[in-house]
């Protein structure tokens, strides 16, 4: 097979503002658990803010949208659910949506752990079509 140079330079290329990318990035057993890993780490703002910043982000959050037990929040790009979590121990209804399987699976897994009620989706939240729930 030869060496198809203009299909290389083509992989190169930045691609256009917003276009979709390859789920297979999220699929990738050692990208993803590499991923995971650093969302967890509480010591480094790699791929999450550290514990302290995120406890501030969301005591902002209910205070700047005053929500209140029972308001129904939505959590786009969740990851394994570091702010759904924080926020459904504040008595919210949270909803978290992420493309990575693992990062949800954590999710779930930690919410059920810690009697938290968060209901989460594995999909691409530019596909979500809900309309005034949160």
């Amino acid at each position: 097979m030869p060496l198809d140079l203009a299909h290389i330079l083509a992989l190169q290329q930045k691609p256009a503002p917003f276009t979709p990318g390859e789920r297979q990035f999220w699929d990738d057993p050692h990208i993803s658990a590499q991923m995971l890993s650093a969302h967890l780490n509480p010591n480094n703002d790699l791929a999450s803010r550290r514990p302290a910043t995120i406890e501030r982000s969301v005591e902002w959050l209910a205070s700047v949208l005053s929500l209140q037990p029972g308001d129904a929040v939505l959590d786009l790009g969740c990851g394994p659910g570091l702010y759904a979590a924080r926020l459904a121990q504040r008595g919210l209804a949270v909803t978290g949506v992420d493309l990575s399987p693992r990062s949800i699976d954590h999710a779930i897994g930690y919410a059920q752990e810690n009697g938290l009620e968060i209901e989460y989706r594995c999909m691409n939240y530019l596909e979500l079509d809900e309309v005034d729930r949160f």
